[in-house]
């Protein structure tokens, strides 16, 4: 019914704009008072918001994208330079060899659709 990319993008979507939609408010809420910049008497009020707006964009920056990085270079390395297929195992196929065709392949890729299974349900609530 859906295409690999539109179900890419849906599932991409799905995890993103559920963890702004929960963490877009709460994250900073919560760095205003849990770290030891917001300890009292040494800040105003204005300071210490700006470093939670601070550590939130940061985390929501370059740290947060850096794992969709990762592993889109590691899968298109595989996929555009070795001709394998465009699957997670394959991104293991260095450090594995045949292997990766095999079981060990099979728990690699299964253990990365729960994973994502259980990051978006688990942003859902």
């Amino acid at each position: 019914e859906f295409s690999d990319a539109t179900y890419f993008a849906m599932l991409f979507s799905a995890g993103v704009a559920v963890g702004l939609f929960f963490y877009g408010v709460s994250e900073p809420l919560w760095h205003q008072n849990s770290h030891w910049f917001a300890n009292p008497g040494y800040r105003s009020q204005d300071e210490v918001d700006q470093f939670a707006m601070l550590i939130t964009i940061y985390h929501w920056g370059f740290a947060g994208w850096s794992p969709y990085l990762v592993c889109a270079i590691a899968t298109g390395i595989a996929a555009y330079r070795f001709d394998l297929p465009m699957t997670f195992r394959s991104t293991f196929y260095h450090v594995f060899g045949e292997y990766t065709w095999g079981w060990i392949g099979d728990f690699i890729d299964g253990f990365s659709i729960i994973t994502i299974v259980a990051g978006v349900c688990t942003s859902l609530g």
